[in-house]
């Protein structure tokens, strides 16, 4: 592709670049190609859009940050009827029953009633293992896609208290679409269709891989058909053949799930946005419709599966602030969801609202597929594990402070737990229902919690024992939600992260009254725990920005200040930072090994000595350092990988302490040598045996 580093200075730029840049609008796409341009309508008052489904008259949109109901008695003329706010980064939908799911990413999943459309209520929010962005939903399962993670199955037979069943690994699902005890994923990067087996929901299985021309992402079934809409660069030709050009959609022969088979693929016009990454298909007996964000639609009849042929096609006027890749050509506004309504298309704009596209005798819904859904079993017995002891709260355990026996435990919906740790057992203390709690920090007889969406909260910590709140921080917008906190410095300043595109700085010296004092954004979402627990010489603050580089941080002055950046695509969320005890230097994980960097580190970054394990054995993980030993935590992965580093500059595997887990791990601690970790809804685990 295009050299990585040019590119992220050039979205480092940002629009207010774009704005003094010459520009042109982006090329119209050729009618004799793409059939004709479709006329559309804008539905007054309505904004930003992400996902629809088409129910009973009934139009259920979600969108900046909000649920909303639509009459479509008459399908021309959708009228407002209910909503519901404060739900985040919305991105999918589906509806069952009368309960909207709706993903919102970095939010998880939200359950909503909407058995009265006028009046949606919240039903519940499940704390989903990583970001949730695809959903189906069939029976009592819920099947939601978590990219890297794969595709979480949830037990939504109690709409309020949803249970998480697994977590079933592919390489980055984007969407799933459930049918007839099989799951369909449309992989991102790899571009691929995997196929998976969940007439048992707590141990699918995998039936096939398809390859794909492109990234891929959203899924449609009709009969023996699948649809799979693709974007970003395809997958063959030359480096410079595939760029922008995975644009399409192909169909596949799903008749034996376990070789499908493409019969058809049409291409997209060219196409690179690096922000807009979702693709939509939409069957009816006779018509395809596809959404392709910056390129609008495309209409194809399908009457003969193997030879699609373009119809129509429109794209959404320019939207404010929206350019190309190079930041020369204007945009139009991105299409994110699509509907077939009764002779209408319902198309979302990401930017600019809901409009209608009417399609008498082209737009024909069809049923919602007709199949058994998975039937969930009781859960089997839990089996001694020979290497741990295990802790497993009613909540996903998200992280873990050690303070000498004590262990404070962040466990998700079940609050705060504190642990007495002993040789051959954890004894519970103390639980503080604090409704949800992701993560915990601490610096003297000050505990900083991080809540969710009721904030980063701070306490003081007193004989019995027992928390007494001294202040709050509310989440920096409606829907969003504080997962990480942390306390790297002399005390004064705490850093937050709400796993959004931004890290918030927190002044605490005043914890009755904690005041944002900076906030820093470089490139990239703050998936993970990417920030360094340790200020290096006191002071300076390493961050791995995923793909977008290493930032320093100084915290030594009145303010936080970005003391340094070395923008290059670095790593990934999946690898992080850590302080080398008893030195001034960082530990960073990148390409397969780790460097030592001193404070404000400069690049180039092919200037770094690399460490590496024998046999260039690959290191990936989140790492803690406890002296001699590394521990790594690969959470999409769901391992942790255990390094003598006794002489730093030549890592070895320590034989026996290479873990793999039903749970996804989070960011090791340890305790007298033993690894203990906080293994998600697999609980909190302690290793049985320690170090040397």
């Amino acid at each position: 592709m295009r050299t990585m580093t040019a590119f992220l200075l050039t979205q480092l730029a940002g629009l207010a670049l774009a704005a003094n840049m010459p520009s042109r609008e982006i090329t119209p796409a050729d009618p004799a190609l793409y059939g004709s341009a479709l006329a559309y309508e804008k539905v007054e008052n309505t904004t930003g859009c992400a996902a629809m489904v088409v129910g009973e008259n009934i139009l259920y949109t979600i969108g900046s940050g909000a649920l909303t109901t639509y009459d479509i008695s008459t399908p021309t003329a959708p009228k407002e009827l209910g909503k519901l706010q404060g739900l985040g980064g919305v991105r999918q939908l589906a509806v069952q029953n009368g309960i909207a799911y709706v993903t919102a990413r970095d939010s998880g999943l939200w359950l909503v009633d909407v058995k009265n459309p006028a009046k949606p209520k919240l039903i519940s929010r499940y704390d989903t293992v990583e970001l949730a962005t695809g959903i189906d939903v069939a029976g009592d399962v819920a099947f939601v896609g978590l990219r890297v993670y794969g595709v979480e199955l949830i037990d939504v037979s109690n709409p309020a208290k949803p249970e998480h069943l697994c977590v079933f690994k592919t390489r980055e699902a984007q969407s799933v679409k459930y049918h007839d005890q099989k799951m369909y994923i449309g992989d991102w990067n790899s571009g691929e269709i995997t196929i998976a087996d969940v007439s048992n929901p707590r141990k699918p299985k995998l039936l096939s891989v398809a390859q794909l021309d492109g990234y891929g992402d959203g899924i449609d079934l009709r009969g023996n058909l699948c649809f799979a809409a693709t974007g970003h660069h395809a997958k063959s030709g030359t480096e410079d053949e595939r760029f922008g050009r995975g644009h399409g959609v192909e169909i596949f022969d799903i008749s034996d799930a376990t070789n499908p088979r493409k019969i058809a693929g049409v291409k997209f016009p060219q196409l690179y946005n690096r922000y807009r990454d979702f693709w939509t298909p939409r069957a009816t007996a006779k018509h395809l419709f596809v959404a392709d964000t910056h390129n609008g639609v495309f209409v194809l009849d399908i009457s003969t599966p193997s030879s699609p042929r373009f119809i129509g096609h429109l794209r959404l006027p320019l939207a404010k602030a929206l350019y190309d890749y190079k930041k020369t050509t204007q945009l139009p506004d991105s299409v994110m969801g699509i509907a077939v309504g009764n002779g209408v298309l319902y198309v979302a704009g990401s930017q600019t609202g809901l409009y209608v596209v009417r399609m008498p005798g082209i737009a024909v819904p069809l049923p919602p597929l007709s199949s058994a859904p998975p039937k969930i079993t009781p859960a089997p017995p839990l089996s001694p594990d020979p290497n741990f002891i295990c802790y497993r709260p009613d909540g996903q355990v998200r992280g873990a402070l050690i303070e000498g026996d004590l262990a404070w435990v962040a466990c998700g919906r079940a609050g705060l737990h504190l642990l007495k740790l002993r040789e051959d057992g954890m004894d519970l203390q103390r639980v503080w229902p604090l409704g949800e709690v992701f993560g915990v920090a601490a610096h003297g007889d000050m505990l900083a919690v991080a809540e969710g969406g009721a904030g980063l909260a701070l306490y003081h910590r007193e004989e019995g024992p027992e928390l007494r709140l001294l202040g709050r921080l509310k989440p920096p917008s409606p829907g969003s939600l504080i997962q990480r906190v942390w306390i790297p410095g002399d005390g004064r300043f705490a850093v937050y992260s709400t796993a959004g595109s931004r890290l918030d700085f927190v002044d605490i010296s005043d914890p009755k009254a904690p005041m944002q004092v900076m906030k820093h954004n470089q490139t990239g979402l703050l998936y993970s725990d990417l920030l360094c627990h340790r200020a290096l010489n006191g002071r300076h603050v390493g961050m791995n920005w995923h793909s977008g580089g290493l930032a320093w941080y100084d915290l030594g002055g009145d303010k936080p200040v970005v003391a340094k950046q070395l923008v290059e695509r670095l790593a990934s969320h999946l690898d992080g930072v850590a302080a080398v005890p008893g030195e001034d230097r960082m530990l960073y994980v990148i390409h397969g090994a780790y460097v030592l960097l001193p404070a404000l580190a400069e690049g180039p970054s092919n200037t770094w000595t690399r460490y590496r394990l024998p046999d260039n054995q690959r290191m990936n993980g989140i790492p803690t350092i406890d002296g001699n030993t590394l521990a790594l935590s690969e959470r999409a992965s769901k391992r942790v990988t255990v390094i003598d580093i006794s002489d730093i500059t030549a890592p070895k595997l320590v034989a026996g302490r290479q873990y793999q887990f039903e749970g996804n791990p989070d960011t090791v601690a340890f305790w007298r040598g033993r690894l203990l970790i906080p293994c998600g809804y697999q609980g909190l685990l302690m290793e049985r045996r320690g170090g040397k």
